[in-house]
């Protein structure tokens, strides 16, 4: 950097660098650097602002009247002076500019004196000299320089590698500690176990010499400190002790909760997905999902998991404020929540939804469609009587093969002989909370509708039958499996399975859509409709299901046949005959009973019928709509572009506009429900040409239920979904891909982010249970919820764990302590 003679004295010329607000080091900007601080110094110095913020000239104070600046000027806008940085880092003496002038008379006169100051060129040697690494401690302390950059090259690299680890722990919800064996000098003992981190890393030594030579130092420096029977850590660190592992899971799960944050803050606003549970602690765990719109992509992200002490809907409430205040996130950005349809979740006057709507007066409150769907089926499912007992039937069935290793002997070498259907080797229990469970048991069973191939039914009554006839089972064993035998016989339990079968071929799809990530809410009430649609066409349609039944007991008695069962077990084609039941009628009645006589006619009114009004009475008083708001949102979708062409109602979009107008510009709400009209008609006319121009493909993340005997586990797939053009998706994809938003439709496109971000379900926080379920088991049922928290979060989203950047961890380690900072940062 050259050197300038000006008026006799000498002045510099300090490279401008860009104002850094998180430097590594957290410094004092206007008070006189610690040596080892001058470079981060100097990085923040000088800040020259522009004319607005100033009490002066800038071009005639930061600029000399030859044009060139004056670079060791530097303004404080907090305390409104001017100082030298050059003199702040290097002057021995304090003068006018390190105390920081403010002397605006005389400001020219003042620079002048400075630039020609004795004080003023000594420190601008002085710089040069550091800049050159010609100075004291550079001349004298360059080599232990370098070998402390070497070494704090060296630590940040195994840091590298522990932060590996502890990911692949967390990515995998492991455990990370053993009880003992931790120290340093037994990590060399095979025989011990160290847990899993430490066991990780005693591998991963084996075949990287960066950790192998650092396991090397630390095992011979721990063997040397219990032979002198040294304690404390005194200056030996070993970066593997339980307390570093601590500081790398909090960066991390800091690092994650701060990523998700950045991206809510660029979203227009979000909605709230919310749901307790008990853990194995017997603690209420609270899961808090934030569903918002990035662009064109909807997410579903984790952000805390909380103990609740106050389950009442005000205290889940107060909870929620806090946490959002705590992140710095804006409660009344909230337009959404959805829970279940717990009490102290949908109360009108004390549920969480209520207290919600207080703190966010215009946010919409969406009832858990999945939990709507699974009471639907609770309802259809306990009454009659012959339907629960039925549902009673299959669960025990499952149940009484997994009690006796012998029984499950006889029932896997009977299914395994079978190849048809190697891919389900148990039954499937039900249970309350497990929404696809019945039908998977059915399934199991009985196969598909229409389709016995798949069906285990056959080895079903194989292997009772053959527990029946071995006489070393008990006689209530074998008494048991022959009223099981008996009950699956029946001509009435084929119908009703295949009754169920044909409910569920459309509720099933149903289901398993709710289920998916990103679904927005006008797809699902369209979903809800057309499955609706499907059962009421089948309402009174008997004859299919008893023709389908006889069609597989025609087929299961071949089967039985061919594998040479006794002749005893047959399956009924008719109903039972039973003695008719007529009611006496009393002196003082003049009208006789008249029961249902036939058979078939009984089982069709008194179940089938029964069954199915249920359902779809069930399924149109739950689903209850939003009505103004859903209509709005409706005309939204390109399936009523038609009709938006021909002109919209004089209160359409009357709502959605009242909502969104505090996100906008707009003065008021006829001038935003104006514009957002005359924009919806105009894309409406011109949506046939532009739908042209939309990706045939796009990724979307599918969530579905495993088919194994694990109750609780879950997969994830991404897929390329193919692009409808016919939605509000593609519809928001192509106004976010060629900035239709910016100005041509500005306030429809918030209006699609708007319905995007409606949440539908909270299965969300349903998945993130199961995860809770395997992180705090009963082996790790003491572990601290801000633990707990981490790990959640660590397994839940995957994807932003992946995406941390490692030296940006390092650093948020190094800022923690004076020793990490030494030994990370410098």
């Amino acid at each position: 950097m050259d050197k300038q003679n000006i008026n006799g004295s000498h002045s510099i010329e300090i490279a401008i660098c860009e104002r850094t607000e998180n430097s590594p080091v957290e410094l004092n900007k206007f008070m006189k650097p610690k040596t080892q601080d001058i470079s981060y110094f100097f990085k923040f110095h000088p800040y020259q602002p522009k004319d607005p913020f100033l009490l002066f000239s800038s071009n005639k104070i930061f600029f000399r009247e030859n044009g060139t600046n004056r670079i060791w000027l530097t303004f404080d806008e907090s305390s409104k002076k001017l100082f030298c940085s050059v003199c702040l880092a290097f002057a021995s003496e304090q003068n006018t500019f390190t105390k920081g002038m403010s002397d605006w008379k005389h400001i020219h006169q003042r620079i002048n004196e400075h630039e020609n100051s004795i004080i003023h060129s000594r420190s601008s040697e002085s710089y040069f000299l550091k800049t050159a690494n010609k100075d004291i401690d550079s001349l004298l302390f360059s080599n232990l320089n370098n070998i402390a950059k070497q070494n704090i090259k060296k630590n940040r690299q195994i840091f590298e590698r522990i932060i590996a680890v502890v990911k692949l722990i967390g990515k995998r919800g492991l455990s990370y500690r053993g009880k003992n064996n931790e120290a340093a000098y037994c990590l060399n003992d095979s025989n011990l176990d160290h847990g899993n981190f430490l066991e990780i890393m005693i591998l991963l030594s084996k075949y990287d010499p960066v950790i192998c030579e650092h396991f090397n130092v630390i095992i011979k420096k721990s063997e040397q400190k219990k032979e002198k029977n040294q304690k404390g850590r005194g200056n030996f660190l070993t970066f593997l002790s339980k307390n570093t592992v601590q500081l790398v899971i909090n960066a991390i799960s800091f690092n994650i909760k701060n990523t998700i944050i950045s991206e809510v803050r660029k979203a227009p606003f979000f909605s709230v997905l919310l749901d307790t549970t008990q853990d194995v602690s017997v603690l209420d765990q609270c899961s808090v999902v934030l569903r918002f719109v990035l662009h064109d992509t909807v997410f579903e992200k984790l952000i805390t998991v909380k103990c609740v002490h106050d389950s009442s809907g005000q205290g889940i409430a107060k909870l929620l404020e806090e946490e959002l205040n705590s992140i710095g996130l804006d409660l009344s950005k909230c337009i959404g929540n959805s829970t279940d349809g717990a009490s102290n979740m949908r109360g009108a006057y004390n549920g969480f939804t209520s207290h919600l709507s207080k703190l966010s007066p215009d946010q919409v409150h969406v009832w858990c469609h999945s939990h709507v769907l699974n009471l639907v089926v609770c309802d259809a499912t306990k009454n009659p009587l012959q339907v629960a007992s039925f549902f009673t039937l299959l669960n025990s069935c499952a149940v009484f093969f997994k009690e006796s290793h012998l029984r499950m002997a006889i029932w896997s070498e009977i299914s395994n002989t079978n190849t048809d259907h190697t891919q389900y080797k148990r039954l499937q229990t039900i249970g309350d909370t497990r929404w696809s469970s019945k039908q998977t048991a059915i399934e199991r069973i009985f196969g598909t509708f229409g389709d016995p191939k798949s069906s285990m039914y056959v080895d079903l009554i194989t292997s009772f039958n053959k527990i029946i006839k071995n006489e070393k089972f008990k006689p209530d064993i074998r008494a048991k499996a022959k009223q099981f035998l008996d009950s699956l016989l029946k001509y009435e339990t084929i119908l009703i399975a295949h009754m169920f079968m044909n409910i569920f071929s459309v509720i099933g799809p149903l289901s398993r859509y709710l289920q998916t990530s990103g679904i927005d809410l006008l797809k699902c009430q369209q979903m809800v409709k057309s499955s609706l649609n499907q059962i009421e066409k089948c309402q009174r349609d008997i004859e299919n299901i008893i023709s389908t039944s006889n069609n597989f007991i025609k087929w299961t008695n071949n089967q039985l046949e061919l594998q040479v069962v006794d002749d005893e077990v047959y399956i009924q084609e008719q109903f039972e005959i039973k003695r008719l039941r007529k009611k006496k009628r009393m002196v003082d009645e003049f009208s006789e009973d008249n029961p249902i006589n036939d058979a078939k006619q009984k089982f069709t009114v008194e179940i089938h019928n029964h069954v199915m009004d249920k359902i779809i009475e069930s399924m149109t008083s739950r689903f209850v709509n939003n009505s103004p708001l859903y209509m709005d949102l409706s005309l939204l979708s390109p399936v009523n572009f038609d009709s938006v062409k021909k002109g919209l109602p004089e209160k359409a979009l009357k709502t959605i506009s009242k909502n969104l107008i505090r996100f906008t510009k707009c003065e008021n709400v006829d001038e935003f429900y104006k514009k957002l009209r005359e924009e919806l008609i105009n894309f409406a006319n011109n949506w046939d040409n532009l739908k042209k121009s939309i990706d045939d493909v796009y990724n979307i993340d599918n969530f579905y239920d495993a088919e194994d005997d694990q109750e609780d586990d879950e997969s994830t797939i991404v897929s390329n979904c193919m692009s409808c053009k016919n939605c509000v998706c593609c519809c928001l994809k192509l106004l976010i891909k060629y900035n239709l938003y910016s100005i041509a439709y500005e306030h429809l496109c918030l209006a699609y982010k708007y319905l995007l971000t409606l949440p539908v379900t909270q299965v969300a926080c349903e998945r993130s249970f199961s995860t809770l379920k395997y992180i705090k088991n009963r082996l790790r049922n003491t572990i601290s919820n801000d633990n707990l928290e981490a790990f959640m979060l660590m397994a839940v989203e995957k994807r932003t764990l992946a995406s941390l950047d490692d030296d940006m961890l390092i650093d948020k380690i190094g800022e923690t302590s004076e020793v990490m900072k030494k030994q990370l940062i410098g």
